[in-house]
């Protein structure tokens, strides 16, 4: 019986031109107005904003959790528009279940919450997907189970009126083409009063301090305009952003809009607002103004950096992806024949990466996986190590295979933890695996993994 390695994905499509259910509403925030009315209402009030408030804000970074873990910093953005009209605001999002190359598109229809419907300015899709039509493709379905573009709209909904939205998720991109796609974001957004909010979470299930300063690195950057110094960071395991994608875009139209460096408003984590402070997750609210535009000429283009590193975020090409399969097939067939695995020395720079691997198998709609291999830093430093070559974990992880089910109930305690990053009873954990090597292996919805 042959064994087949893939991705395999169950969706349903979206409807062309109709209204989007929403995905989350009821779990990562109220499901019902009078309720999510009076959370937001809440959460505004209690944003006291300062002086450091950016006069016409082009651009606001917020974070994508569950509401009583990230509502509070949220307010702080979104209180920062509140009352201002704009015609279009574009929301980035990264994609925490499907893997595709390029960004999606949600061209046509609107998207529901408790709150109403939001009308998607299909002028402006159609506009952006005529600009990068090998990047950029119409894939509703991407937008399906997806929370990360989701949770921002209600807060939207809340502080302002009469706009359209231009919904885009990201799968996996090199950095060089994030660039492109925030200019063409600014050439077809010109003319109109436009948003653009990028919506991220910051450091993941690290100790309370440790967070905070892994996280005030990654803000230093985002706040001096430096995308590629944050790209280069999260590629090389010292930060975590988990939306460093629609992060790096729109630093790119910030900055093509003469607003070069951005404005903090407010960072805490869920230790600070929900949760314990054992396992974090971090979240900021950062506004780029049009009022910064005096230090975008400071600031040094992407291009001019001597490590310039155009590869993919994963930076992985096509046929290195082709490559850890047939890596991972090979393997579990030599072991399942007692054979020695044959090791050999690959010539792909994305495959000497040290990066984190993990095999997933699907056999007649039963899902077996192994989780990534990583450690502790050999030097005792904080973080993780980010493990053997890529290729050598691959390996790795299919020659010691466990023959585990993840069945649907697993998914649901799966689903639990991800709306709330505290809960950790016998009743959220799969029998068999501890649920936060799962989460690690499964890329949760509360942006625990870049």
């Amino acid at each position: 019986m042959g064994v087949v390695i893939m991705a395999l994905f169950s969706f349903s499509s979206g409807a062309r031109g109709g209204v989007k259910e929403p995905n989350v509403a009821g779990s990562f925030y109220p499901g019902e107005e009078a309720a999510l009315k009076g959370m937001i209402e809440a959460y505004l009030k209690e944003a006291t904003l300062g002086k450091e408030v950016p006069e016409d804000p082009l651009v606001l970074i917020v974070p994508h959790a569950g509401y009583i873990y990230s509502g509070p910093v949220a307010a702080y953005g979104f209180k920062s528009v509140q009352g201002r009209r704009y015609d279009t605001v574009a929301i980035l999002a990264p994609s925490h279940f499907f893997s595709f190359r390029g960004a999606a598109v949600y061209r046509e229809g609107a998207f529901r919450t408790p709150l109403g419907d939001v009308t998607v300015d299909t002028a402006t899709a159609d506009a952006l997907l005529a600009g990068m039509p090998g990047f950029l493709k119409e894939a509703p379905e991407v937008f399906e189970r997806e929370h990360s573009l989701e949770v921002e709209l209600p807060f939207l909904q809340s502080v302002l009126s009469g706009f359209k939205i231009l919904p885009v998720i990201f799968g996996e991109a090199a950095f060089g083409d994030l660039e492109m796609l925030g200019s063409k974001l600014a050439m077809v957004l010109e003319g109109k009063k436009a948003l653009l909010v990028v919506s991220t979470d910051l450091s993941h299930y690290k100790g309370y301090d440790a967070a905070c300063a892994l996280d005030r690195r990654t803000i230093d950057y985002i706040l001096d305009g430096d995308a590629q110094g944050l790209w280069e960071e999260v590629s090389a395991g010292g930060g975590n952003c988990c939306g460093i994608k629609p992060v790096v875009a729109g630093m790119s139209y910030a900055r093509a809009r003469g607003a070069g460096k951005g404005t903090l408003l407010k960072y805490a984590n869920s230790g600070d607002t929900a949760g314990d402070k054992s396992r974090v997750v971090g979240y900021a609210s950062i506004a780029f103004s049009a009022g910064a535009a005096a230090h975008a000429q400071t600031a040094a283009p992407a291009s001019a950096s001597p490590n310039r590193n155009n590869k993919e975020d994963a930076m992985l090409t096509r046929d290195d992806k082709e490559r850890l399969i047939e890596i991972a097939r090979r393997a579990i067939e030599a072991r399942l024949a007692g054979r020695e695995v044959s090791r050999t020395r690959e010539g792909s720079a994305g495959l000497d990466l040290k990066r984190g691997a993990f095999v997933t198998l699907h056999k007649q709609g039963r899902h077996f996986i192994r989780p990534p291999v990583s450690g502790r830093r050999p030097d005792g430093g904080g973080g993780r190590d980010p493990g053997p070559p890529l290729s050598s974990g691959q390996r790795c992880r299919a020659q010691g295979y466990r023959h585990r089910d993840i069945r649907p109930e697993r998914a649901q305690a799966h689903r639990r933890l991800e709306e709330n990053p505290s809960r950790r009873g016998r009743r959220d954990r799969p029998k068999g695996r501890r649920l936060r090597r799962l989460s690690a292996a499964g890329r949760d919805r509360d942006g625990l993994g870049p």
